[in-house]
C-alpha cells in the first residue's frame, strides 16, 4: 500500500523540513505519533561507529534505554515488533553509505500496533534514509566550514562574501570583528565588485569605514 496524499502532506513534507527546525524533526515525531496513536514516539540517530548517538521523542524525556547490538542487527527498511516492559512496540532502521543509521520507533502501553502501522513505518523507511543522508552530509560541511573557519581566524583572516550588487551575503567570525555586525548591511559598492566580476581578476579595494583593505576575488560556484 503506497502513502496516501494526506501522509505525504502530513508526514513526508515534515519530515524533509525537519532537518532545518530548533528541535530537528519535532513535527514529524508528533504527527506520525497522532497517526498512529502511539503514546510515545522516538528517533535515534547514530553516526557511523555507533558512537554519539542522538534520541529524539515525542513527548521529550519518552526516550527509553535498549540493546544497541540488537537495534543494529536490524535488516534496513523492515519493521520489527518491539516488547518493552509491559509495552508494545515497532521500529524500522535505515543507513546511508556512509556508515551512519537512524531507528524510527513507536511505543503504546495499553494495546499491539496493527499491521497497517507497521507497514506505515516500512513505507517511510526510504524517505528517512533521505533524510539521514541529507543530515550526516550537513554535518560534514558544518565539521568542515567550522575547522576552515577556526583556521583562518588563526592567520588573521577573515572572509566577506559579496553578491554582484555589493551586499554582503555573509561573512566570517574574524571579518565580523574586525568590521562589526553593522557593516554587513551596508556592504561595498557596486562598481568594485562589478568590475572585479567583469575583469575577472583579484582587486584590492579600501573600506572607508571601519578603514580596512579587502582583496576581491570572483567566486565560481559551477
Amino acid at each position: 500500500m503506497a502513502l496516501t496524499r494526506a501522509d505525504e502532506t502530513d508526514l513526508l513534507l515534515p519530515l524533509h523540513e525537519g532537518l532545518h527546525e530548533a528541535q530537528p524533526w519535532s513535527t514529524f515525531l508528533a504527527r506520525l505519533r497522532q497517526r498512529v496513536r502511539a503514546d510515545a514516539v522516538e528517533l535515534v540517530i547514530a553516526p557511523s561507529g555507533q558512537v554519539g548517538e542522538r534520541r529524539l521523542a515525542v513527548p521529550p524525556g519518552a526516550a527509553v534505554a535498549d540493546n544497541r547490538m540488537w537495534r543494529a542487527g536490524l535488516r534496513p527498511g523492515r519493521a520489527y515488533s518491539v516488547e518493552h516492559g509491559p509495552g508494545f512496540g515497532q521500529v524500522v532502521r535505515v543507513g546511508e553509505p556512509g556508515g551512519a543509521s537512524a531507528w524510527l520507533a513507536i511505543r503504546r502501553a495499553a494495546r499491539d500496533f496493527s499491521a497497517a502501522d507497521a507497514a506505515l513505518l516500512a513505507r517511510l523507511a526510504p524517505h528517512l534514509a533521505i533524510a539521514l543522508r541529507t543530515r550526516v552530509a550537513l554535518d560534514q560541511a558544518n565539521i568542515a566550514a567550522r575547522l576552515s573557519e577556526e583556521a583562518l581566524r588563526r592567520a588573521g583572516v577573515g572572509w566577506v562574501s559579496f553578491e554582484a550588487g555589493g551586499r554582503v551575503l555573509a561573512l566570517s567570525d574574524g571579518a565580523a570583528d574586525v568590521l562589526g555586525e553593522r557593516w554587513a548591511g551596508a556592504g561595498l559598492g557596486s562598481g568594485d565588485v562589478a568590475a572585479t566580476l567583469e575583469g575577472a581578476t583579484a582587486r584590492l579595494v579600501r573600506v572607508r569605514e571601519p578603514a580596512a583593505w579587502m582583496l576581491l576575488v570572483p567566486l565560481s560556484v559551477t
